[in-house]
């Protein structure tokens, strides 16, 4: 169930840098991760189970978040939209995990997204500074859109750095820039806003509560969800 948005108390919980909500978020990103990199890396059905499950999970979460619109032409409208904001991504992680170097596709784009996370949370906690939507996402900050994306450019670089030393750049075709990285890192910026802004028209703070420290999957996958078919769109017009 989504939970309502208190910010008073939310931004209590968020006065620090290192708290019990960052162990929490630690271990539940320890604990799925072995999850998604399996299914990523045999892909076929176990890829598609993953895909499938984590739909079917956004899409209850979406659910929950729209039940309170105030007329049924409202709640079919956010019901479309919703269906168009989750399947799209899905498909296009599927569309991505089956191109030649899917695995490093899917797995380059997941770097970029965690990596604006990370970077982004770090960033903004310790150097602060103006905000940047504060009407949509109060903890939003530019250094922590600098952070995000810095790190999301080393996080790239680090990529092909472990593929030189094993002899393997010459062996993928997917070979995009630190400037596509970064700019990738802006993306997943972007769709966390999105998310933001339909929790807040809803009054939420998160979609769910299903992993701990995060929310729910919309909250966790929100860049992903943006990312996924920009990487699609320029991968398949030869931009990366």
């Amino acid at each position: 169930m989504a939970r309502v948005y208190d910010g008073s108390k939310f931004m209590k919980s968020e006065n620090s840098l290192f708290n019990a909500q960052l162990l929490t978020r630690l271990i539940s990103a320890l604990a799925l991760l072995p999850v998604v990199l399996g299914a990523l890396w045999y892909g076929g059905l176990f890829f598609i189970l993953l895909l499938a499950l984590a739909g079917g999970l956004m899409f209850y979460e979406w659910l929950q978040m729209i039940k309170t619109c105030p007329s049924k032409r409202s709640y079919t409208a956010w019901l479309f939209s919703g269906v168009i904001y989750i399947a799209i991504p899905l498909y296009a992680f599927y569309w991505l995990r089956l191109q030649p170097d899917g695995v490093l596709v899917v797995f380059w784009v997941f770097i970029m997204v965690w990596a604006m996370d990370v970077g982004g949370y770090f960033a903004g906690k310790t150097i602060g500074g103006p905000k940047m939507a504060p009407s949509i996402s109060p903890n939003k900050t530019w250094a922590g859109l600098g952070g995000g994306v810095l790190l999301a450019i080393v996080g790239h670089l680090g990529i092909y750095y472990i593929l030189g030393s094993l002899n393997l750049e010459h062996d993928i075709t997917f070979m995009p820039t630190w400037v596509a990285a970064g700019a990738m890192a802006v993306v997943a910026q972007v769709g966390d806003l999105v998310e933001s802004q339909c929790k807040r028209h809803f009054h939420i703070k998160d979609t769910s509560g299903i992993i701990p420290g995060h929310g729910g999957l919309l909250d966790r996958a929100d860049g992903l969800l943006l990312v996924g078919p920009v990487v699609v769109v320029l991968l398949h017009f030869g931009f990366i």
